[in-house]
């Protein structure tokens, strides 16, 4: 039985976003999944929205396959702190995020510490510039190998 290996960062998770975008530029990745997954014809970052819209708060699943078969999942908890009457993009929005690695027989997990962002339509705007670069690797990635992981492969 595989142990993970945990760890509390000290860094938040804005290093952990940047990472993020700093793994999507990679020359290397050539695998991409991400949760919920959006019908065929949806963006990803509309239902992220949608769904934050309707719950006060989602939580975004990134998963990346490296060449040398290393696996990260990027979990993000996306939760509004509305005033009574706020409309949910207007709120303050508490931002949590941690960081699966999988390589060969070692697992770690690594928490990021929480931040707040001003406003959930201010946090969007990160989501858009992400959901680019997330399509750009993808499409890197279609000519390597292939250009999604099935997320529950994962799971088997």
């Amino acid at each position: 039985m595989m142990m993970m290996k945990v760890i509390k960062a000290d860094k938040d998770t804005r290093a952990l976003l940047a990472e993020l975008s700093s793994t999507f530029k990679r020359n290397s990745v050539v695998g991409l999944a991400r949760l919920p997954e959006p019908r065929a014809d949806q963006k990803y970052r509309d239902v992220l929205r949608k769904v934050f819209n309707l719950a006060g708060s989602v939580e975004p699943v990134v998963m990346v396959e490296l060449d040398n078969g290393d696996k990260m999942v990027y979990a993000f908890n996306i939760e509004a702190d509305p005033k009574d009457g706020e409309h949910m993009e207007k709120a303050k929005v508490k931002v949590k995020g941690k960081l699966i690695k999988h390589s060969n027989e070692n697992s770690e997990i690594i928490y990021y510490k929480e931040i707040i962002i001003d406003n959930a339509e201010y946090g969007f705007k990160d989501i858009n510039k992400l959901a680019e670069e997330y399509e750009e690797a993808y499409s890197r990635a279609f000519s390597k190998r292939r250009s999604e992981i099935d997320p529950y492969y994962w799971l088997s």
